[in-house]
């Protein structure tokens, strides 16, 4: 599947993964027998991607883990969904609006957004 290097970076991203997912306490191991009789166990997958900057250097390997969604059923498992992204044009305002009312902007990274929030800002 990857190559012997990528195999041990990807192995390392995974640890990282799920060392993170257990510092915000999002992630915790339990016994299939703990789960209530109700409960739908869900299968996971990992995902696997590498990170380059622009003029093509590696920058790092990252793996998430991802909810085998396929195994849910809309109004049994689940009734709603969301994401929240915001459009271009809705930045591009944004950043014109804060260029014209001479606002300091940020750029805010999230690392495991979903499960908690974890960030990195930097201003300009």
């Amino acid at each position: 599947m990857f190559k012997t290097v990528d195999k041990n970076a990807f192995i390392e991203s995974q640890k990282t993964e799920i060392k993170g997912l257990r510092k915000f306490d999002v992630m915790d191991l339990h016994h299939i027998s703990d789960l209530p009789p109700w409960a739908l166990l869900l299968s996971s997958i990992w995902s696997y991607r590498r990170k380059w900057l622009p003029n093509g250097v590696l920058l790092k390997y990252k793996s998430k883990i991802c909810v085998n969604g396929k195994e849910q059923s809309f109004g049994h498992d689940y009734w709603e969904t969301y994401a929240p992204v915001a459009s271009w044009v809705t930045i591009h305002m944004m950043l014109i609006l804060s260029s014209l009312l001479n606002l300091k902007t940020c750029q805010v990274d999230y690392m495991q957004a979903f499960p908690k929030l974890a960030l990195t800002t930097q201003c300009i």
